[in-house]
């Protein structure tokens, strides 16, 4: 099985158990699913970055915003959920009260400021550079 780095949080639980379905899913090894998962969101980071709208059928958009606020225009990513995801929530079940607690823990210590987007590709890296690390130990 592989760690992920920074996964030691309960809130890691869904992530782990979405990539062993994707690995179980398409046949490939779970170091396989995590390196391609990584370089996609890199990716869709980079397109966004550059002010192009990354569509995915039947699960979203996601585009960059504008707001300007106290003199300054800020940009951020924003997520438009397509409308097969958005029903597929909505008919889905309710939200637990911990996951409504921990999205808005999340918001809050994510919050806009300083240079992230270098810390996120960053972060990123490290996920691919650990499972393979521990991919060549095995």
């Amino acid at each position: 099985m592989i760690r992920l780095p920074l996964a030691h949080r309960k809130s890691a639980e869904p992530v782990k158990r979405c990539i062993e379905m994707a690995a179980n899913r398409s046949g490939h090894s779970e170091e396989q699913v995590v390196a391609i998962m990584t370089l996609f969101l890199e990716c869709i980071a980079d397109e966004v970055t550059k002010g192009r709208a990354v569509s995915i059928p039947g699960f979203g958009m996601f585009v960059q915003s504008s707001a300007f606020r106290y003199g300054k225009l800020f940009f951020r990513p924003n997520f438009i959920p397509a409308r097969p995801f958005r029903d597929q929530i909505k008919f889905g079940t309710r939200p637990i009260p911990e996951v409504r607690k921990a999205a808005n823990t999340y918001s809050r210590n994510n919050a806009r400021g300083g240079d992230s987007g270098s810390r996120a590709f960053a972060v990123l890296k490290r996920i691919r550079d650990t499972v393979t690390a521990q991919v060549s130990k095995s």
